[in-house]
Formats: C-alpha cells, structure tokens, sequence
C-alpha cells in the first residue's frame, strides 16, 4: 500500500511540473534556483561541477556499466544495462515530446538536445539509484551498507545540481529528471521481486 501512495504521489508530481512547463507556469521557481546556485559560482566550483557531470556522460556510464557487468557477472549486471536502455530511450521519447528549448542563461559546457527531462538526472538515479537498491539488499555490514548509500545518493544530487549550475538545464528539468527515473525503477524492482527474477 506504501508502494502505491509512494509511486501515485511521484506520477502525480511529475504529470504537474510537466504540465507547468508547458504552460511556462514554472519559470519564476526555475530562475530563483538557478540564480541561488550560480551565486556560489567560482573558477573552483566550475572545475568542480565539470568533472562531477561526467559522471553522467554516456561515455563514463557505459564504461561504468560494462565493468559491472563484467564484476556481477550474474543478472544484476544485466539488469544494470539493461535499466540504462530504457532510461535513456524513456528520456529521448519525453524530450521529442516537451521540445523544452534549454536555458538562454551563461552556459558553461557545450551540448545539444532538448532540455525537459535531464538526460544526466535520469541515468545518474537509474544507475546509482540500483547500485543503492543493490547495496541496500545485498551488503550485510550496516557501516560499508550505509557509507555506500550516502555516497550514492550524495553523487546524484550532485550531478542534477551541476547541471542546473553550468547552465544547460532547469531545476524543473532535473526534479523531473529524478523522479521518472525513480518511477520507473520502482516499478521494475516491484516486477523483480514478485517474480524472482
């Protein structure tokens, strides 16, 4: 019953930023954010959030995943590339449909596509967000099963708040970008457990 509440409150979440950025009914919460963040912005803080980015990148994240394929060598690390696939197909179906322009702000790297959700988001929860599932099911020692966790999810935040402050997404974007991955991590673990797979 949790479940449901939890992933009927994220559709619903999710349907209503969408909807707000169609109607351009977000740009003012969009703007504070960014504007808070970039705020802290130093040359420091720019190499900083360059390098965390990468993290993301599809180069990095396939690289990633095929070492973890190679270390499981079980399901787990076709489930990890696997989940990666239909994220990222998820994300392009969703930006051919909002055709969200990206931000005319300071743009600290260079790129492409469509803004609405983030592509970075979206792989950083469907990858590290696993590896948490993972950790969480399968490591019995609570300090390296805690410490792993709070690394993780550390590092996701961290990859949506470089995207917002090198300029090439909104806040929106990235919120989005999290909680459609989650949905749909939700419901594949949900499918995994009830049927052993």
């Amino acid at each position: 019953m949790k479940k449901n509440i939890l992933l009927l409150s994220l559709t619903i979440i999710f349907i209503t930023i969408t909807i707000l950025v169609l109607t351009n009914k977000i740009e003012l919460i969009d703007s504070y954010v960014y504007n808070f963040i970039i705020s802290f912005k130093s040359n420091n803080l720019t190499i900083f959030f360059k390098n965390i980015t990468k993290l993301s990148n599809v180069k990095f994240v396939v690289i990633l995943s095929l070492i973890l394929l190679a270390l499981f060598r079980n399901k787990e690390g076709i489930y990890t590339v696997f989940n990666l696939i239909v994220i990222r197909i998820i994300n392009c179906i969703f930006k051919i449909i909002i055709r969200r322009d990206r931000p005319s702000i300071l743009r600290l790297i260079k790129i492409g596509e469509y803004s609405y959700p983030s592509g970075h988001a979206m792989i950083s929860m469907g990858l590290y967000g696993y590896l948490i599932y993972l950790i969480y099911k399968k490591v019995k020692n609570k300090y390296i099963k805690y410490l792993g966790i709070s690394i993780l999810s550390i590092l996701i935040l961290l990859i949506g708040i470089s995207r917002i402050y090198l300029g090439v997404h909104y806040f929106s974007d990235v919120v989005s970008g999290y909680i459609l991955s989650l949905i749909y991590l939700i419901l594949f673990i949900r499918l995994k457990e009830k049927y052993n797979i």
